[in-house]
Order: C-alpha cells, then sequence, then structure tokens
C-alpha cells in the first residue's frame, strides 16, 4: 500500500506541474529553459504558492519569486 500512495502522490504532483507549465505558457508565452528547471525542482509547497501567485503575477520572474523558487 505504501509504494501505492507515493505513486500517487508523485502523479498528483507531476499533474500539477504539468499544468503550471500550461497556464506559464498561455498567459506568459515560451518559457525558458531555467523556467521549465524551476518547476522540475519545485517542491509541492512551491508549486502551491506558484498556482496562487500566478493569478496576480504581471511576469513570470514575478511568479516564480512569490512561490521562492529561484531561476
Amino acid at each position: 500500500m505504501h509504494g501505492l500512495a507515493e505513486g500517487e502522490t508523485s502523479g498528483m504532483t507531476l499533474g500539477q506541474r504539468q499544468t503550471l507549465k500550461l497556464q506559464l505558457e498561455t498567459r506568459f508565452g515560451q518559457l525558458p529553459d531555467n523556467v521549465l528547471e524551476a518547476l522540475a525542482q519545485a517542491t509541492v509547497a512551491q508549486l502551491e504558492h506558484l498556482a496562487i501567485a500566478l493569478l496576480d503575477a504581471r511576469s513570470v520572474k514575478e511568479a516564480l519569486d512569490a512561490a521562492g523558487l529561484r531561476t
């Protein structure tokens, strides 16, 4: 059962990353490699902060900064 829970968590995190990538691209255009790398390395908490920051951010950098992500 433990492996199943880990797999679910991993899958949910991957889905969250993909959704945020799509939202960032839709709003700000093609993302540079350093932003894609920051998304790939982000923790679950950072992804959650990014989801909220994306609502008001005026730039990718502003959203990433608010989420505590480094590019």
